[in-house]
């Protein structure tokens, strides 16, 4: 297979790398790249929600039943903030989830543009781990850091 030349596409690949084979989410424009990634991806499959929040407790719940690191997306602005209830459910429990949200293009991070704010000061309260990713080259290993922080409980 071709080497990512997408940030999705190199999150996907590291997420079935890692045996993840469902993430939960809600559909929004800054992660359509992503679901068309996981779309193209046989072996991992996208189980759409109508809301962030019921993705994030699907997550919660995956993780409390299987064991596996839960693993849910959301879009920039208020789809981040709408994860943040199952965040919190899954970090009670001391399950594994990992969060992937979307962000504005790099040109209007750190500006007044309509649905950015910075995400790792939000979720760093119930969060083990939070990072923004911006290169292909660090998906591997920025994946591989969440799920390992996050398989501590």
């Amino acid at each position: 297979m071709d080497t990512p030349n997408t940030v999705a596409v190199a999150i996907v690949r590291q997420l079935k790398a890692w045996g993840v084979d469902v993430v939960f989410g809600a559909a929004g424009d800054a992660i359509i790249p992503l679901i068309d990634a996981l779309a193209a991806e046989e072996g991992i499959r996208f189980h759409a929600s109508r809301r962030e929040d019921a993705a994030a407790f699907m997550a919660s719940a995956y993780a409390k039943l299987t064991g596996k690191p839960g693993v849910c997306i959301g879009t920039s602005g208020p789809g981040a903030v709408n994860l943040l209830n199952g965040i919190a459910d899954a970090a009670q429990d001391r399950v594994p989830l990992v969060a992937i949200t979307g962000q504005v293009e790099s040109t209007y991070v750190g500006t007044a543009y309509k649905q950015h704010f910075d995400h790792q000061i939000l979720f760093r309260a119930f969060a083990a781990h939070t990072a923004q990713l911006a290169n292909p080259a660090s998906a591997a290993a920025l994946v591989s850091r969440a799920l390992k922080t996050g398989n501590r409980g």
